[in-house]
């Protein structure tokens, strides 16, 4: 896809594993992995997001005292609606994901974004 539409801008939201939410094995070493690919082949923005930020998030800022996987599913979906509405939205803040991306990295090898939410 990137050599079909190389004056596009893809946006990528990786989901790093926390011990603390989950106890499989297996997720650190597929999350090196696809750190590993997304350096090598990616030339795009990375919104990064952990999931033991996002279960602290759900626990104070929600008032959920053992969130679940539905709770932090929604905290993700308002973060990706927070990102994307300038694009989705018109009126005079309407700007695209090329925009955003020169705005919010300064550096194109500092395409690593972690996300905040208020």
């Amino acid at each position: 896809l990137r050599d079909m539409f190389r004056s596009k801008v893809a946006v990528d939201f990786a989901l790093f594993p926390s011990p603390q939410v989950s106890p499989i094995i297996v997720e650190p070493y597929n999350s090196i992995l696809y750190l590993n690919s997304e350096l090598l082949y990616c030339d795009n923005l990375t919104v990064m997001l952990e999931n033991e930020s996002l279960y602290k998030l759900c626990s104070k800022l929600e008032q959920i005292e053992l969130p679940c996987y539905p709770d932090i599913n929604n905290v993700i979906s308002r973060i990706i609606s927070s990102f994307t509405a300038p694009v989705r939205h018109p009126g005079s803040h309407s700007v695209d994901l090329a925009t955003i991306q020169t705005n919010i990295v300064p550096y194109s090898r500092l395409r690593f974004v972690s996300a905040n939410l208020t």
